[in-house]
């Protein structure tokens, strides 16, 4: 801190000077040059002065500053220790909350690809379990078809035979009667 100049320490060429009773005492005018010469030594009193007043106060000033300095620098020394123990409780909370952002990421997308697995698991089983049920029908309407033609085979082999029965019967009755005509005409030819 720099200190200023005090006005009441400073000296000026008409300056005036305090006697013992504070009053203030007027310089006289020389009357001859020589008489300039001579100056009137300062009047020195018990009471300390205004000027020791103001060192006084000036030291004081000074002491309180370079007190206040050393304080502050210790306030300033504390502040920093606890800006720096801060920042690195900010950079450490902020790594670990990227960290766990970054862990929690992870578990997701792996929760997330293990229920798709399973979904797709799920699907593949449902989808297999169709194509069983797909087969297991096509096959029975296939077996039913078949069935089926079997029957209308039946069915027509039957009235085939039915058909080759009854013509049978037919041509029997038919052989019979040409065996009685022939026999019946060969009897009339030979009587």
């Amino acid at each position: 801190m720099k200190v200023q100049d005090d006005p009441l320490t400073t000296t000026k060429r008409h300056k005036q000077q305090w006697n013992a009773s504070t009053k203030l005492t007027h310089a006289k005018k020389p009357k001859s040059p020589s008489s300039l010469r001579k100056e009137e030594p300062p009047v020195e009193s018990d009471m300390p002065t205004v000027t020791e007043a103001a060192r006084s106060l000036v030291e004081k000033a000074v002491e309180c500053a370079v007190r206040q300095d050393a304080v502050d620098r210790t306030e300033t020394t504390d502040i920093f220790n606890h800006q720096q123990t801060m920042h690195a409780r900010t950079t450490e909370w902020a790594v670990m909350q990227e960290d766990l952002s970054r862990q929690l990421k992870q578990d997701q997308l792996a929760t997330d690809q293990r229920d798709n697995d399973e979904r797709y698991a799920i699907l593949d089983v449902d989808l297999h379990l169709e194509r069983v049920r797909l087969e297991k029908s096509r096959r029975k309407a296939a077996i039913q078809a078949f069935q089926r033609h079997l029957e209308r085979q039946i069915q027509q082999l039957t009235a085939m035979a039915e058909a080759v029965n009854q013509r049978e019967v037919v041509m029997d009755a038919a052989f019979n009667q040409y065996e009685t005509w022939v026999q019946s005409h060969h009897t009339r030819t030979t009587t």
